[in-house]
């Protein structure tokens, strides 16, 4: 269900502390074995462009990888790998492996993935908003017309104090570790933006090569 918000929600949104989450743990099956975050588009890292695009919206940036750690920490952010009992484990595991060592002082934490380069500007503003207009709000994600975005979602940190022993169960139970039925039971509403594009994930090299063609076609 889409959100509407209160200009009330709007300050409130403005003066909250967010800090941002790159997911880049994954094992780039689909990309040929490559590392995702760290194929080249128009000359920089997928995961740099996702970076520039969310430090005008946030207070704080780190990547939660698992390989190539120092290209990751060449570019200048906390690299954050999965804790040895989640190694695997998913997005979920970069989630609860980051909740630690997360400024104290957080609002709320952004989670994207690292091949998401053409994220809105107004992203955090916009999930903010919905999430802090209902106080039992634990997320927000994205929406398109393409469905929902789970992987690109504002959680608060009470909700993170509770994913340990998720994963444990869920481990343990050979259940479903997604983002989406992690979140479905937890408070979860969704944010529409019109601009499918901008959360188009670029899962393989085509999607890649296709987007480098429009981009440098402008």
């Amino acid at each position: 269900m889409a959100c509407t918000t209160s200009q009330t929600a709007t300050t409130t949104a403005t003066a909250a502390r967010i800090g941002a989450l790159i997911l880049a743990g994954g094992q780039g099956q689909r990309m040929g074995g490559c590392n995702k975050g760290l194929q080249p588009l128009l000359g920089q890292p997928l995961v740099q462009h996702v970076a520039q695009a969310l430090r005008p919206q946030v207070h704080s940036i780190a990547i939660s990888a698992n390989a190539d750690l120092p290209e990751y920490q060449a570019l200048g952010l906390p690299v954050w790998p999965d804790a040895p009992q989640w190694q695997g484990l998913g997005p979920l595991a970069g989630i609860a492996s980051a909740a630690p060592q997360l400024p104290p002082d957080l609002d709320a934490l952004l989670v994207v993935p690292c091949d998401t380069p053409l994220l809105p500007p107004q992203l955090a503003a916009r999930l903010a908003q919905a999430l802090f207009a209902r106080p039992g709000l634990a997320a927000v994600s994205a929406a398109t017309a393409s469905g929902r975005h789970p992987s690109i979602s504002l959680l608060r940190p009470a909700l993170l104090l509770g994913l340990p022993q998720y994963l444990q169960a869920q481990q343990q139970g050979q259940g479903d570790l997604s983002l989406r039925h992690w979140l479905e039971p937890r408070g979860w509403q969704t944010v529409f933006f019109d601009d499918a594009q901008a959360f188009a994930n670029l899962n393989d090299q085509q999607a890649l090569q296709s987007l480098q063609q429009q981009l440098q076609s402008r």
